[in-house]
């Protein structure tokens, strides 16, 4: 993780750590085109509150599929 200011990234192996997934899957996300990631020179990274955004939307997206499923 890194701080640039009141920014904070995640890095591919802090994603990897916080998903639980390898690093292979993680390039995978990083490579979608709707997953928040911005390279950097080399390396890739995900904004804190872009990764929040993200999962909160991929949850509520998850919930009404779900919900549309049971009715």
């Amino acid at each position: 993780m890194r701080n640039l200011g009141k920014i904070v990234l995640f890095s591919r192996d802090d994603i990897c750590e916080l998903f639980g997934i390898g690093a292979e899957s993680v390039q995978t996300l990083f490579y979608n085109e709707e997953f928040p990631a911005i390279k950097v020179g080399r390396y890739w990274y995900v904004e804190e509150n872009a990764l929040i955004n993200y999962l909160q939307e991929r949850h509520i997206l998850a919930d009404l599929r779900a919900n549309k499923k049971y009715r």
